[in-house]
């Protein structure tokens, strides 16, 4: 049975299925990476969960990874994890500024042999100036899948720090390859 066409929406600027499901999928990473790092740092941080959950609620996303380092570098952790934490932090802040370009910019489409995406992003309280960003569908699905593996790193780091046996400790955590971050066509 053949499926039916799409109709909706009516909308003057439709962007081609490929894009639609690539900046959906780092919607759905971005969301479990944050709630990587919300796992990660209740552990870390000795609340009971009704103060933690509304402190890590009150918290932007680099006030969550800030937060995080500063425990990192109080000597919370033993040194096989320092490691992977400053990696997990630094890829995570990656991703937020890519999530945020992407997510929080106009994007206007263009079409010559090959349609492509321009994303403007909005003047911000730290720059009054807007720049324009190109990325391809196949960058915006590498973006997608960098979320992807932070998270799962994050997960490697919750089950690393919950566990309480030292032997189930004397595995190492994964190092892994930061994210590139977006950058600008000016």
């Amino acid at each position: 049975m053949n499926e039916p066409e799409l109709k909706w929406p009516d909308y003057a600027f439709v962007p081609q299925t490929e894009f639609v499901h690539a900046i959906g999928m780092v919607s759905i990473n971005f969301n479990l990476l944050e709630q990587s790092i919300r796992w990660v740092l209740s552990l870390v941080i000795d609340l009971p969960e009704e103060p933690f959950l509304m402190l890590f609620n009150t918290l932007d996303n680099s006030s969550r990874s800030s937060l995080l380092r500063l425990c990192d570098n109080a000597g919370k952790f033993d040194s096989k994890l320092n490691t992977s934490i400053t990696n997990f932090v630094e890829g995570f802040n990656v991703c937020c500024k890519n999530r945020n370009i992407l997510m929080h910019a106009h994007v206007i489409g263009m079409t010559d042999d090959e349609p492509f995406y321009m994303f403007m992003s909005k003047a911000t309280k730290r720059s009054s100036k807007e720049k324009t960003y190109q990325p391809t569908v196949a960058d915006i699905r590498k973006i997608a899948d960098d979320m992807h593996r932070f998270y799962t790193l994050g997960l490697e780091l919750y089950s690393y720090i919950k566990s309480a046996n030292d032997a189930e400790k004397k595995h190492t955590i994964a190092v892994i390859a930061l994210p590139k971050e977006i950058t600008s066509s000016e």
